[in-house]
């Protein structure tokens, strides 16, 4: 009884450091020709590759030359060396594509003006250390919102009002998002409710990356 324990001790420690070295480090973002964009969220030995129409691919690393080469058993490939990229997927023609983005995949660097902004309604939100300003439906609604205690999930931020405003902004931090206004793509995705009522937008570096 008391080996099975241990075993069942060591078992979960491997199980948790190598989820540990799975984690992603670095969020990137890729412009592609057509206006597409793809996403990454890199980490040691494996990628999550976000394609432009919705949903992921997960990719492992395999051994190459140059660069950092990901591949799944379907077929698709990410290969990247410096500031290009390759992207190969099965019943496509391979894309060469830049990346435009790229940043540690944590809390947004505020200071190089983060922001988000959706459409219709429109709103956007601007980005302080504690807190965020929202100015909602075409300027006619404002809150300024305190950012809330560290939630379990370390790749999510939130942002909420008193308790009569009932407002809240939620970042979910590496998740491709593109602009349905003007195809930029941008590093993150963006949720602001208020009251009953969802809108999805997109946050990053202002202006995001354009469609190439």
């Amino acid at each position: 009884m008391k080996s099975r324990l241990v075993l069942s001790l060591l078992a979960a420690c491997a199980t948790s450091n190598a989820a540990s070295a799975e984690a992603p480090e670095r969020y990137v973002v890729m412009s592609c020709p057509e206006g597409a964009a793809f996403g990454a969220a890199v980490g040691s030995e494996a990628v999550r590759l976000d394609m432009p129409s919705g949903g992921s691919v997960p990719l492992r690393r395999t051994r190459t030359a140059s660069g950092a080469r990901y591949t799944d058993e379907g077929g698709t490939v990410l290969w990247t060396h410096g500031a290009e990229a390759r992207i190969e997927q099965p019943a496509a023609p391979p894309m060469t594509c830049e990346v435009g983005l790229s940043r540690p995949l944590g809390a947004p660097d505020v200071e190089d003006g983060y922001i988000a902004r959706g459409q219709e309604p429109g709103w956007i939100a601007r980005f302080a250390p504690d807190h965020v300003a929202v100015t909602a439906a075409y300027g006619t609604e404002r809150f300024v919102l305190p950012r809330m205690p560290a939630i379990s999930d370390e790749h999510r931020l939130l942002y909420r009002g008193e308790e009569e405003e009932d407002v809240e902004v939620s970042v979910t931090l590496g998740r491709l998002c593109t602009d349905a206004m003007n195809g930029a793509a941008y590093p993150d995705t963006v949720t602001l409710r208020i009251g009953g009522e969802t809108y999805s937008g997109c946050g990053g570096p202002e202006g995001g990356l354009p469609p190439a």
